[in-house]
């Protein structure tokens, strides 16, 4: 009765923490024995074809010319969902490794968060400084409430 009213994941003793709803993964298009695939970003419970946050890309698997790649990708917005905490899919993995050279832009390192960023480190004096400010600003406070003796 008690796994009625809990997840699966936590009767089954698996830990949830950690894993993101939002994933990137291919959406299948085309016709009968003609794939086109999207790269979408989506929450990880919708289906295949169904709702998807934003179209960030396309892959045709059989290009009508071979010496174009059939894989093209907004590196921009695959770096904002990736930074976000999006988890790609193996083969949206496997494409980016093996279109690697055609789109050297793209990491296949997760980015930062947001706010998150390598900013310059600020030196430790500015906050030395403030000390004597707050001791300069409770100053008057304390004169205040010695006149009031």
């Amino acid at each position: 009765m008690l796994g009625f009213f809990l997840s699966p994941a936590v009767f089954h003793g698996v830990s949830t923490e950690g894993h993101m709803a939002v994933h990137i993964r291919l959406s299948r298009a085309g016709t009968k024995k003609r794939p086109f695939y999207r790269l979408v970003v989506t929450d990880h419970r919708s289906p295949r074809g169904g709702k998807f946050l934003e179209n960030i890309g396309t892959f045709n698997p059989s290009p009508a010319n071979k010496e174009e790649s059939g894989f093209k990708i907004n590196a921009d917005r695959l770096a904002f969902w990736r930074g976000r905490g999006a988890l790609p899919s193996a083969t949206i993995m496997g494409l980016l490794k093996k279109y690697k050279k055609a789109f050297p832009e793209i990491s296949l390192a997760p980015a930062l968060p947001v706010g998150k960023a390598s900013a310059p480190k600020k030196a430790a004096a500015p906050k030395a400084e403030k000390a004597p400010a707050k001791a300069a600003a409770a100053a008057p406070a304390k004169k205040a409430a010695a006149a009031k003796k």
